[in-house]
């Protein structure tokens, strides 16, 4: 059995916001977002 992942929301809305800070919402990708919050499928 696999063990759940943790996830801290404001984590995420912190690393998202800081991105977009960072790149800009136009300049920021999926692929981006996807490393910046450390989400895998």
């Amino acid at each position: 059995m696999s063990k759940k992942a943790k996830f801290d929301r404001q984590q995420v809305i912190e690393n998202a916001t800081n991105l977009y800070w960072e790149k800009g919402y136009h300049a920021t990708s999926m692929r981006n977002l996807q490393d910046a919050i450390d989400l895998r499928p």
